[in-house]
C-alpha cells in the first residue's frame, strides 16, 4: 500500500521501523544464538547440491543434443 518498512541491525538487536516511526526492538536471544553455533559445528564444511564436475564420468565425454533425458536410451 506505499507503506516503507526498514529493517536495521543495531549493536545485537534489530531495530523495526514502519514509514520513519520506530515500530519496535528486536532483542538477540541469547540461547537461541548459543544453539544455533552449536547446531552449526555439525555441518561446518558440508556442502548441498554442489556440482562436481569429473573428466572420467562418460556423460561428460561427448555433447547431447538435444540433452539426455530420463527416456533417452543408447
Amino acid at each position: 500500500s506505499g507503506d516503507n518498512v526498514m529493517i536495521t541491525f543495531v549493536n545485537d538487536d534489530l531495530k523495526v521501523k514502519l514509514n520513519e516511526k520506530d515500530l519496535m526492538v528486536v532483542n538477540q536471544d541469547v540461547v537461541k544464538v548459543e544453539l544455533q553455533q552449536k547446531q552449526n559445528k555439525y555441518f561446518d564444511g558440508v556442502r548441498f547440491a554442489e556440482p562436481c564436475y569429473r573428466e572420467d564420468l562418460k556423460s561428460m565425454s561427448r555433447y547431447f543434443n538435444p540433452p539426455l533425458d530420463y527416456s533417452s536410451v543408447e
